[in-house]
């Protein structure tokens, strides 16, 4: 799994109890906030989340066949183009600039 919390069961712990319902409440008929998946095993996936009437932040222990939704983060890296086109293209612009006036 490609997510930052993966395996750091303090770290969804965390980041359950920071966003609490922020990102909605669409587990248990739309009482409950998404499960921040740390772990599967040959049976279950493991995932805390936020009950707001709850004391604490339960753990769910779910069935691969089980309807769950989960928190995610797209952690795509963003292309940046070459540092040579940063300064290139408005050098180009600069001298095309300065043709056109003389």
């Amino acid at each position: 799994m490609d997510q930052p919390w993966w395996g750091e069961s303090t770290l969804t712990q965390q980041l359950t109890l920071d966003l609490g319902v922020q990102l909605g409440t669409p587990n248990f008929n739309d009482t409950a906030g998404p499960g921040f998946a740390r772990l599967v095993d040959n049976s279950f996936v493991y995932a805390p989340y936020f009950f707001p009437s709850g004391p604490s932040i339960p753990q769910a222990t779910l069935g691969k066949s089980q309807q769950f939704t989960f928190a995610i983060i797209d952690t795509a890296p963003v292309p940046l183009p070459p540092a040579l086109l940063l300064f290139a293209v408005p050098l180009v612009g600069l001298g095309l600039k300065r043709r056109r006036k003389s």
